[in-house]
């Protein structure tokens, strides 16, 4: 079909509005061809809208009550070096251009009760994003949602921030550590998992929520586990809102799994998880404030090179100000971030955690880290249309050097990203 101006789309819509509000009345054809005998509409405008008619979605399934299709993409530049103190000045590097994200997500309602989602991310190796059935409970003693299937279970308040509304173009080397996809060193402790999903409230306590679940040890995997026994979460939360622009929501996230440690096919162990948060937004600004502690037991990839039970933690916090323009240019708005993580030993290498990032050959891992980002958001039409430009400063240090000189086992990294989104 070829493309029209906004003048002649402005016009094709009031058109099929028209069309569609008297659909009951009238076949499509013969409501097109009154419009035409009449002078109302022009034979092409007739013929286009004709064409759009027929390319509309058709809902097979008669039960089923509504669909609804959305979508988001983002695209990213990012630069990225590191340089070693105790290699002699090794450094390393990586850049260039990405599609960060090419999301498409369907809705259904079946009634006014069942409902099913499944998101997409083209982007991603198993392709799936929140990909679940839900049944609405209200009655008189619960009132909630039940989900089973793929989705995000609530740990870390950052990564159960939409990536799309992110305050910095990347989520930070804490979260990461956490909630990516078990690793040699990572927890995989977190994010997208397999299983039942509960997100409850209690009507008589106003802003009050909480949820539980039972997953796959494994995040990341749509079907299978390799440990016995399921992880278990639990959380809640207390928002409250203040005046028009201001209010807060504190809550606490919590996790267990007997055998969410993966150490091979054969052999697992125990992985708790706590994570207390406090979100405030006044005004103009928002502050976000979290820590995340971890208690792994039998940890097989301890820079000793010995197992034993670590207790890594972890620290973000964020704050926007945001700036009106005017209509035409839309908000700007300063950000930084402040993110640290501990190890106790598990060891954490710059790719584990920055998103593309490099490695110095034949360095070892560090037993902590730390970064500031500080950058710029512009939300020309809210997020549905944003630009983040940012900087972020990663230093790593400690464990074991090649040197045998722990001080001297220090790396920093530099990190560019510009990214671009939009939602559909």
């Amino acid at each position: 079909m070829a493309f029209l101006s906004v003048k002649k789309a402005k016009r094709m819509l009031a058109i099929l509005s028209a069309v569609l509000a008297h659909c009951a009345e009238a076949s499509d054809k013969m409501l097109l061809d009154s419009l035409l005998a009449d002078g109302t509409i022009s034979y092409s405008e007739a013929s286009n809208a004709a064409k759009l008619l027929s390319e509309s979605v058709q809902i097979k399934n008669p039960e089923t009550k509504s669909i609804s299709l959305s979508g988001g993409i983002q695209a990213q530049f990012m630069a990225s070096g590191v340089q070693s103190e105790e290699l002699s000045g090794k450094s390393s590097a990586r850049k260039g251009f990405a599609l960060r994200r090419a999301v498409i997500t369907a809705k259904a309602d079946l009634s006014d009760s069942w409902r099913a989602k499944m998101s997409l991310d083209f982007s991603l190796s198993n392709k799936f994003l929140g990909t679940f059935i839900a049944k609405k409970i209200d009655s008189e003693h619960l009132s909630g949602e039940l989900r089973m299937g793929y989705d995000k279970v609530k740990f870390m308040f950052e990564e159960n921030t939409s990536a799309f509304r992110q305050l910095c173009a990347e989520r930070s080397l804490a979260t990461r550590y956490w909630c990516l996809e078990k690793g040699e060193r990572r927890p995989g402790f977190g994010s997208f998992s397999t299983g039942v999903f509960w997100n409850g409230k209690i009507p008589e306590i106003e802003g009050f929520e909480y949820g539980a679940a039972v997953s796959n040890t494994e995040n990341y995997n749509l079907y299978g586990s390799k440990g016995d026994i399921p992880n278990f979460w639990l959380n809640a939360s207390l928002s409250k809102k203040i005046g028009k622009d201001s209010g807060f929501k504190a809550g606490i996230n919590m996790g267990y799994g007997a055998d969410a440690n993966i150490n091979d096919s054969s052999e697992c162990s125990s992985t708790w998880g706590i994570n207390p948060y406090l979100a405030v937004n006044f005004g103009t600004w928002i502050s976000v404030a979290e820590f995340v502690i971890s208690g792994i037991d039998d940890s097989c990839s301890d820079l000793s090179g010995l197992s034993k039970n670590t207790f890594p933690f972890g620290i973000n916090f964020t704050l926007e100000k945001s700036f009106y323009i005017s209509e035409n240019i839309g908000r700007i708005a300063p950000v930084a971030r402040f993110s640290y993580l501990y190890t106790d030993g598990n060891g954490v290498l710059p790719s584990d955690v920055i998103k593309w990032g490099a490695n110095v050959s034949g360095d070892f891992p560090y037993n902590e880290a730390f970064s500031i980002y500080v950058g710029a958001n512009w939300y020309l039409e809210g997020e549905s249309i944003k630009f983040q430009l940012g900087y972020e400063y990663s230093e790593f240090s400690g464990g074991t050097s090649s040197a045998g000189s722990p001080p001297r086992h220090r790396l920093r990294a530099d990190t560019l990203r510009a990214q671009l989104q939009i939602l559909f």
